[in-house]
């Protein structure tokens, strides 16, 4: 916006070189100006309206991301804790048979005193299943 005001006194002497009666003229000229001044395009407001609008589309695509990463931390977490439910199952299947082969061998020397040969191999068995055991602890 602007404004301009102004005054201008006039004082103006005619004369004619004797033809006529010199004459003097006086009077005030004012004038007032206002300007408003809107602009119709302005380039550098649609430059950064652009540049918004490409971080924008930046935002989202990091924060797409940032899902995708988490989406597969978590799944990677459960897949970890299912593999570690099968390991200790599995230890544990382990661990109950090896008390079962351990728990044999005692019980058929009990029933028979005499030495043979499956008896022998058996407490074999159990001697490396105890081995197993001992590793597992």
């Amino acid at each position: 916006m602007n404004a301009t005001a102004f005054t201008q006194r006039n004082d103006i002497n005619l004369s004619f070189r004797g033809a006529a009666d010199a004459s003097i003229r006086q009077g005030d000229s004012n004038g007032y100006t206002v300007t408003l001044t809107q602009p119709v395009f302005n380039w550098q407001n649609i430059q950064v309206y652009k540049e918004a609008g490409f971080k924008a589309a930046q935002a989202e695509a990091t924060f797409g991301q940032a899902t995708q990463d988490l989406i597969v931390r978590v799944a990677q977490a459960y897949f970890d804790v299912l593999a570690s439910q099968d390991s200790l199952a599995f230890i544990q299947g382990q661990k109950v048979a090896i008390s079962e082969q351990l728990a044999r061998p005692s019980a058929i020397s009990r029933s028979a005193p005499q030495r043979s040969p499956i008896l022998t191999k058996l407490k074999r068995v159990s001697t490396s299943g105890h081995l197993r055991k001992s590793r597992l602890k």
